[in-house]
């Protein structure tokens, strides 16, 4: 199946949505609902304009996914991060972000992604750029809107400086910018909730608020849980061992791009361990880089009869574990 997804023609992007759906049957069946308790302003905004219907809910969140798996494939594709341009990015992105039910529900992570997607390119573009003062400003305007929706996302701001090292010259008047990007949104945010004297509260119950982080023990996981998480460990191992070898781009811009990805998966992790509680789908973050890596080692693999067996094991995986807890 996995072969289907190399060319770029409109067949395998059909087939995507087609995929993502079938992954998400389950939800659109019994909608899955994730407790949401002291969220950020944008998010508080969107849940509300989506109303109070689950299944409204459901559409919005797998829409969302679509979007990015989409956007993500072009950012792959455009700026030549890979050997060949392909379908096999979207692919992946599609199934690490659906690949568990606590993802296919409307949470501050989809929307937060999507801005972290847009960083992304903004930095991107910067390449060989004589002024690339907007652009950054930019990326850290979005990285301060992604944190509005799900306030941790702030932690991918030192994502901007190791684009600004890696990428760009010095050039003072760009980390300049990327600050004032970072604290424009949060000035009309203050000045909002100070204008209705409730900024304080706006610390306490937004920003401050007390978390519950308590990690179930591995002995008390599902068993469909356990081989979930077991084969996603073995083909990021996989991915990294790949990895080693080097992207086949061989430029300077794109061993410039696997330093920020795999500073992306660092604060992905740590984001991971300052979010309110221990869930799954706080790891949606790390789903970008993964799906890079993993998208590099289907697409170099010699034998292509050991990738179709490596992916389809993948998705028999995933699959039990989204029937499992129906």
């Amino acid at each position: 199946m996995i072969s289907l997804f190399r060319s770029g023609n409109v067949l395998p992007m059909l087939l995507i949505p087609i995929v993502a759906f079938l992954l998400w049957f389950p939800a659109f069946q019994e909608p899955n609902l994730i407790p949401v308790s002291n969220s950020m302003p944008l998010f508080d905004v969107l849940w509300w304009a989506v109303g109070s219907s689950a299944a409204a809910r459901t559409g919005v969140a797998f829409s969302l996914v679509l979007i990015e798996a989409f956007w993500f494939n072009y950012l792959v594709d455009h700026f030549g991060m890979l050997s060949r341009k392909s379908f096999i990015p979207g692919l992946m992105f599609v199934v690490l972000m659906s690949c568990s039910r606590s993802f296919q529900a409307l949470s501050p992570i989809q929307p937060a992604v999507f801005c972290l997607m847009m960083a992304l390119q903004r930095m991107m573009r910067s390449y060989r750029q004589s002024i690339a003062m907007a652009l950054y400003f930019d990326a850290s305007l979005w990285i301060s809107i992604a944190s509005l929706f799900f306030f941790p996302t702030l932690v991918f701001y030192p994502l901007v400086w190791v684009g600004l090292m890696v990428i760009r010259p010095f050039i003072w008047r760009e980390w300049a910018v990327a600050l004032v990007g970072l604290l424009l949104p949060y000035a009309f945010v203050f000045s909002w909730y100070d204008w209705w004297d409730r900024l304080g509260w706006f610390f306490q119950e937004k920003v401050f608020f007390p978390a519950d982080f308590s990690l179930v023990p591995i002995i008390s996981w599902p068993w469909h849980y356990k081989a979930l998480l077991s084969c996603l460990a073995l083909m990021i191992l996989l991915s990294f061992f790949r990895l080693l070898f080097g992207l086949p781009v061989n430029t300077i811009f794109s061993r410039n791009l696997t330093v920020v990805f795999v500073w992306m998966l660092a604060l992905s992790v740590l984001c991971f361990f300052l979010s309110p509680f221990a869930s799954l789908h706080f790891l949606g973050f790390c789903s970008i880089p993964v799906a890079l890596y993993m998208a590099n080692l289907f697409l170099e693999m010699r034998r292509w009869w050991l990738a179709e067996l490596l992916f389809t094991a993948f998705a028999v995986v995933v699959c039990l574990h989204l029937y499992a807890q129906i």
